[in-house]
């Protein structure tokens, strides 16, 4: 591992508390709830991001999960950014925001997926599950529902079974997952490892291409039926993988031959992910962005929905006036996006005066008048102050210019200003940026 992820593993090894939380993040509305956890949306107000959280109770499964995570960092698999603790009894866990959902709300839509896209998708799918499979780590639940969306951009999330296997031969004996995606070997209570992700990638192509199971709708039937795992038996019959079927032959061989090696029932025998990733098929591709490219892309999204949210709701800045005798004063930045402005009201602040009177007064710029976003000491407002010891570091400040007058504030932290001049900027007339 190198410095860098040893640092940033370190950094999330400790547990913060709801106070920091709080500080640091806006909570949103419930985008998810599962059995033992509800996730909402978040902005971060350091860094202007969106990201979901996860509020669940701490148990050992969550921690071990929470461990998981702060050792993987890859594009395709969803990433950690911080866990805080509630009352001693309940984790808000920050991780990567997907906006287009999971690949089950895409098949509920859609039904059935082109063969391109679906190769597109699985692609980033096996290149996210060979990372984790090179780090000895065994997924145990890939399905539709743990295949997170956003645009182009593929990640697998869900580690909540995941194991860390202590070489890659290692096998298990515990069955867990999820039925109709399981391996041969789980059904039958046979060891299994690494392997049993592939079968359960390849049901899950099956069903993008298909829209449904491979195996006969008896066979769903009767594994509807279980609520466990069953020892010693497989009740699928899976004879729709020939050319007998007649949709089998409306995809292309190179996916058929793809399919027919993920889902050997002999695992011995099963195409592993670092062979899928050299397979004829997913070469067969033209890959305009990598996942880098990919991951950036997502981020300025992130980043721009975020920007909306919190300038939507008041963006809390400190606001400088351009005569000497003008005390800096807190005040609540929030953009119209309705009406197209920028609008400014004094908030108090326990340690900045309100400006006199401020605080029923608000005051408007129309976006169209913006001429400029300016960074740093670079106005009178903050000119004038600079023979005063309280004037802040240049990398805090920054500029709104219109013909009539500046709107100069000063912000917490570095990273706050580089998203409100982006967000900014980007709301411009073209003829201002």
């Amino acid at each position: 591992m190198s410095a860098d992820s040893t640092d940033m593993v370190n950094c999330l090894e400790k547990v913060k508390t709801f106070e920091a939380f709080s500080a640091k993040y806006m909570l949103m509305k419930v985008i998810g709830e599962g059995s033992f956890s509800i996730v909402h949306r978040a902005v971060n107000r350091m860094t202007g991001h969106v990201c979901a959280v996860k509020c669940c109770k701490i148990s050992q499964a969550l921690e071990e999960e929470e461990r998981l995570l702060r050792t993987l960092s890859h594009p395709n698999v969803v990433s950690l950014e911080g866990v805080y603790e509630r009352d001693t009894n309940l984790h808000y866990v920050v991780m990567d925001y997907l906006k287009d959902g999971d690949l089950c709300d895409q098949l509920i839509e859609r039904q059935r997926l082109p063969e391109p896209e679906a190769r597109r998708i699985i692609r980033q799918v096996v290149k996210g599950l060979a990372y984790l499979h090179r780090r000895c780590v065994l997924h145990r639940d890939i399905k539709p529902e743990n295949i997170l969306i956003h645009g182009n951009m593929v990640k697998i999330a869900d580690f909540g079974l995941a194991k860390q296997l202590e070489q890659p031969t290692t096998m298990l004996k515990r069955s867990c997952g999820t039925l109709e995606y399981a391996a041969p070997e789980l059904l039958c209570g046979r060891p299994y490892g690494l392997k049993s992700d592939v079968f359960s990638l390849g049901i899950v192509l099956y069903v993008l291409l298909f829209g449904a199971f491979p195996f006969s709708v008896e066979s769903a039937v009767a594994l509807q039926c279980m609520d466990h795992f069953p020892t010693g038996v497989d009740v699928r019959d899976m004879s729709c993988l020939s050319l007998s079927n007649v949709q089998w032959r409306t995809v292309s061989p190179l996916v058929q031959d793809a399919l027919l090696k993920m889902l050997k029932t002999n695992d011995t025998e099963r195409i592993s992910t670092e062979d899928l990733l050299s397979h004829p098929w997913f070469n067969d591709v033209d890959v305009t962005s990598s996942a880098e490219e990919l991951e950036r892309a997502r981020i300025e999204d992130c980043e721009a929905l975020g920007f909306a949210e919190l300038l939507s709701r008041g963006f809390q800045v400190v606001k400088y006036g351009y005569k000497k005798a003008t005390t800096p004063h807190s005040t609540s930045l929030t953009i119209n996006f309705m009406e197209e402005s920028v609008t400014w009201t004094a908030r108090k602040n326990a340690m900045l005066e309100n400006a006199p009177g401020s605080s029923k007064r608000g005051r408007a710029i129309p976006l169209r008048e913006i001429k400029e976003i300016r960074e740093g000491h670079a106005t009178e407002a903050f000119l004038s102050h600079k023979e005063s010891k309280s004037v802040p570091p240049p990398k805090l400040c920054l500029s709104i210019i219109c013909p009539w007058r500046t709107l100069d504030l000063v912000v917490e932290v570095p990273s706050q200003r580089e998203f409100l001049v982006r967000g900014l900027r980007r709301l411009l007339p073209i003829s201002s940026q």
